[in-house]
């Protein structure tokens, strides 16, 4: 019996064989059993907060439907729905668990890549720097090699790293990211809507009185029992300054721990704020690199083949344009409408090579609308080279889903107590998928 049907008997769509894994998760593999056979490389999908692995179903689809015989792909389901509020920390030493488990289950994959959506991309981060092993180490305990070529072929648990996606994520955290460059931008080029509730109301009433074939319902209720508080996404703050100082001091009574992680308000034991500590190696985490001999060699991002950060430039309420590309705001480039059919929503794609030392020391910060904090998060994550990709779904019905939309998540994002109807497959699946392909296309095998 093969490793992949061995996972348990699960569903078969489209070529497609499904099963939920012993931890909770869903995996997904070729039903041709050569093609199963052959697949080594382990696509991990992590969702965002107050999700499920449902929100990765479509891509998770795609990605065996169009590479069979070189994926498998494992949906992320430990960190479910209200679970996601504990922290990116705690989150993440589950999901490293999880993945250790997955690997030890199919000794045939030899290599990995993470696709991350929302604070999904903080967890992977997080669960890289837990992951991280040299050569020959078979556990987390292991004290560091003795050369530097040792730590240059470093691995993530045991697996050669291939690429590191990540989707709307706000690696610069939550604070202060009123996108001031993109929305200037956006108002001349397209106009704007200064209620992004208004607009997510508006876009929705819209699709539902276009579409003339089957329709799903659409669950927009403000206390969704099932899966917490705003359903799963919050668009406040509206750019205010008032209203994001005031989120920093009572995030954590509606996000909890991750609020406070988001928000850069955590002093752990007097520790820096997480994500600042993401930036360095950290005690036995191995996030980003490590200083030896006065040299930097591989560990965690660095580690991976290719990075690449999709971001909204617009109609994300939830994750500003800024954070998830890792810009400062006068890096922010022109967009304009994508000249290339296969992938429309594409605006922009940008290949930032890595700056040494010398060069990533934070820049002055006047007139950049930006805090020490997040400079120092700025210059960090860009010691290591980035393909940063643009998406606009400013032709879309359901563009004010935008944070949705990028992962072509089977759920909508506000809920606002009403009950309507879109057509699930047309309008969620046709918008967005273009950004799948590209991320398929550009994979590294």
């Amino acid at each position: 019996m093969s490793e992949a049907r061995g996972m348990g008997n699960g569903a078969v769509k489209n070529g497609v064989c499904s099963s939920e894994s012993a931890n909770g998760g869903e995996n997904m593999w070729s039903c041709d059993k050569s093609a199963a056979a052959s697949a080594d490389h382990l696509v991990v999908m992590v969702h965002g907060i107050l999700g499920s692995s449902k929100d990765w179903k479509f891509a998770a689809e795609q990605f065996v439907r169009m590479i069979p015989d070189k994926v498998f792909v494992h949906r992320s389901e430990r960190n479910m729905a209200s679970l996601t509020l504990d922290g990116v920390d705690v989150m993440g030493d589950r999901l490293a668990e999880e993945i250790l488990e997955l690997i030890k289950q199919k000794p045939s994959l030899r290599k990995i890549s993470f696709v991350a959506h929302s604070v999904g991309g903080l967890v992977a981060r997080y669960v890289i720097g837990r992951l991280f092993l040299p050569p020959r180490s078979n556990n987390m305990e292991d004290s560091l090699p003795k050369s530097c070529e040792e730590l240059s072929k470093g691995t993530i648990g045991g697996l050669e790293p291939m690429n590191f996606i990540t989707s709307a994520t706000p690696h610069l955290g939550s604070r202060g990211n009123k996108q001031e460059g993109d929305a200037m931008q956006s108002e001349k080029l397209h106009g704007a809507s200064s209620n992004p509730t208004k607009s997510i109301l508006e876009d929705v009433h819209s699709s539902s009185l276009d579409s003339q074939t089957s329709r799903a319902p659409l669950d927009l209720t403000l206390t969704n029992r099932r899966r917490g508080v705003f359903g799963t996404q919050v668009p406040f703050l509206f750019g205010s300054p008032a209203l994001e100082t005031t989120a920093r001091l009572v995030i954590h009574l509606i996000f909890r721990r991750t609020g406070r992680h988001l928000f850069l308000v955590d002093k752990d034991d007097g520790k820096p704020p997480l994500l600042k500590r993401m930036i360095e190696d950290y005690g036995e985490c191995y996030y980003m690199y490590i200083a030896l001999a006065h040299s930097f060699v591989k560990s965690a991002l660095r580690s991976f083949k290719r990075r690449v950060a999709y971001s909204n430039v617009r109609h994300d309420h939830i994750v500003g344009w800024r954070t998830s590309s890792i810009r400062r705001n006068s890096e922010l480039p022109k967009w304009e409408d994508s000249l290339n059919e296969k992938y429309p929503h594409i605006v922009f794609e940008e290949h930032c090579k890595a700056c040494d030392m010398e060069q990533c020391e934070p820049t002055a910060l006047a007139n950049d609308c930006s805090d020490k904090l997040e400079e120092e998060l700025v210059t960090g994550l860009s010691r290591v080279s980035w393909e940063k990709v643009d998406v606009s779904f400013h032709s879309c019905k359901l563009r004010s889903a935008a944070h949705s939309l990028i992962q072509v998540s089977l759920s909508l994002s506000l809920s606002l107590s009403l009950s309507l109807s879109v057509v699930k497959d047309h309008a969620l699946h046709s918008d967005g998928a273009d950004v799948i392909q590209h991320m398929i296309d550009h994979l590294i095998l």
